[in-house]
Order: structure tokens, then C-alpha cells, then sequence
């Protein structure tokens, strides 16, 4: 994914963008290969994508904003079940190689769930892959005409400090003994004031870099607390039946200890990602957008290509 060039028409970034996520996510589903590094580019991008539509959702027009976003929703949501499982794999598995003394324990478990993530990417070929594949081929399309002639960086601007503005008021809902579920609308928060900040980080690099990877050690630590709570989840309702009340109390309170040290540590980074006012974080950026070219480091015509590892991300 290229990053917004600041010395170019910002329709025609943003149009290019939002065809090139939507081609890269069917790309990934095409392709074959593993299935849950297919299913993690494909939600990623569809994620990025909905940052950018709420980014320009005002010029773009809140009907048609609206029937983007639903359709992205509904497309990672037939992928999240995957996803998901396989979090919870990966997560039983670090917590094993710390303890090795529960790794044969976890094994017939992790098992099953693998067994059981297998059982719906052959679900998702069979029912669901023609349908996402032929939304992301429609979205492509409908992104290179999208009306974008009231698109300028005043707005496109407004709509991340709105963005940062929802991530502020989850952080201090979190902070204040907020439940599991305002844990995970902060995560998606994150995300979208992350995405629009790689978008438009060459705006002013040396500072909006910094930006950048603040937010996604947030979204890491969140996404880290999320795939625990998962995990959780599975053990109360998919517990081997091998196990006994002694292995399963272990195994749960091995969980809630680290649920507990992921909260706390991602309470700590959103004091500082959220730290600044919305109205100074705005009025940063817009002194940023005042003269766009200026703030690029990198010569023209250079790709600079966003991240794709894991660690945490969902």
C-alpha cells in the first residue's frame, strides 16, 4: 500500500488507496497458500479500507460512506471466525512455551481448535469466498469513481481528529474500569486513527512517524488482550474433557494474570497515544496539511509499503 503522496491531487491518492487495499485483500484469497496468512492480509486491508472511508466520509457523503463500510463490516466478519481461531492457537501456544508444564495439557486442545479452523476456511471456499471476492473486485471498481471534488486536506484532516477524538473518549472510558467490550471499541479506535496516520504520515514524517508506531504498539498490547480474552472463552466452553478442575483452574488463572498485566500495560500507552487534547492534535495537523509538499522526506515516486506482520494484530 503507498502512502498518500503529499505533492499529488488527494482524490486521486485516496481513489488509489481504496483500489489497492481492496485488490491486495482479493489478492490474498486468491492466491492459496496458508489460510491464515491469507485470511490476516485479507482483514487487514478490509480494515485499512474502512479507516479510510470514515477518514473521508463527509465529501464522500455519509449514504454512500455508509454502504461502503457495511459492505467491508460484512466482508471480515465472514473472515473473523478463522482469524480467530487461530489467535487462539497462537496465544495457548506462547502461554505453553512459557509454562512448558501445560504443553501437554494443551495439546489435544490446540488440536481441536486447529481442526476447527480448517473446518471453516473449507466453509468459507465453499459458501462465502465467491461472494467476498466478488464485493472486493465491485469495491475496487466503485473506489476509482468515487466523488471526491469537495476532498481537500481540511477535510480529509477532520476526519482523523474525529477519529482520534472516538479513540480518546474508549481510552478514558477504559481507564475509568471500563469492561472487555470497551477494551476492544478502544482496538478498533486505534486502528482507525493508525491506518489514517500511515496514510498521511509524510505530511510531516519526522514527527507523524513517531505518531505512527506509538499507535500500533497500542493496537499491538490491545490486540494482545483480546486474544487472551479469547482464549478464555474457548477454555470455559471448549475445555478438553481430559482435563482436570486442577488443570483448568491452572490454565485460567495463568490467562487472568496476563489479561490483567495486557490491560495495564495498554491502559499506560493510551495515556500517552491520547495524551493530547483533540482540538491541539487537529490544529497540529492541520498546520501539518497548510503546505503538504513541504513535509515529504522521500523523492517522488518512491513506494513506501505498510507492515504485515502479526504481532497481536487482528
Amino acid at each position: 500500500m503507498e502512502r498518500f503522496d503529499p505533492a499529488a491531487p488527494l482524490a486521486d491518492e485516496v481513489r488509489s488507496a481504496a483500489h489497492a487495499l481492496a485488490a491486495e485483500a482479493a489478492e490474498a484469497l486468491r492466491a492459496g497458500g496458508a489460510p491464515g496468512r491469507a485470511v490476516h492480509i485479507a482483514r487487514r486491508r478490509c480494515k485499512q479500507t474502512r479507516a479510510l472511508v470514515r477518514m473521508i466520509e463527509r465529501p464522500l457523503g455519509r449514504s454512500r460512506a455508509a454502504h461502503e463500510n457495511t459492505t467491508l463490516r460484512e466482508i471480515g466478519r465472514r473472515l473473523s471466525g478463522m482469524r480467530d481461531a487461530d489467535a487462539v492457537v497462537a496465544t495457548a501456544e506462547r502461554i505453553a512455551h512459557r509454562r512448558p508444564a501445560l504443553r501437554p495439557m494443551l495439546e489435544p486442545f490446540n488440536a481441536r481448535l486447529q481442526a476447527r479452523r480448517d473446518e471453516l476456511w473449507i466453509a468459507f471456499a465453499e459458501r462465502d469466498r465467491v461472494w467476498v471476492l466478488a464485493e472486493l473486485d465491485a469495491f475496487a471498481l466503485r473506489a476509482d469513481r468515487w466523488p471526491l471534488e469537495e476532498l481537500g486536506w481540511s477535510s480529509a484532516v477532520d476526519g482523523i481528529a474525529r477519529s482520534f477524538r472516538r479513540g480518546r473518549d474508549s481510552a478514558r472510558a477504559v481507564a475509568h474500569g471500563g469492561s472487555s467490550a470497551d477494551v476492544h471499541e478502544l482496538r478498533k479506535r486505534t486502528k482507525d486513527v493508525r491506518y489514517q496516520i500511515e496514510l498521511v504520515r509524510d505530511l510531516w514524517r519526522p514527527v507523524l512517524g513517531g505518531t505512527a508506531e506509538g499507535l500500533r504498539e497500542l493496537v499491538d498490547e490491545l490486540g494482545v488482550f483480546q486474544d487472551l480474552r479469547l482464549l478464555d472463552d474457548a477454555v470455559r466452553t471448549d475445555g478438553d474433557p481430559s482435563w482436570s478442575d486442577d488443570d483448568r483452574a491452572s490454565f485460567a488463572a495463568r490467562i487472568h494474570e496476563r489479561l490483567a498485566d495486557s490491560r495495564r500495560r495498554a491502559e499506560r500507552l493510551a495515556g500517552k497515544v491520547y495524551a493530547e487534547e483533540p482540538k491541539a492534535f487537529a490544529r497540529r495537523l492541520r498546520t501539518y496539511a497548510r503546505d503538504p509538499a513541504s513535509g515529504s522526506t522521500r523523492a517522488r515516486g518512491d513506494v513506501i509499503t505498510l507492515p504485515d506482520a502479526v504481532s497481536g494484530e487482528a
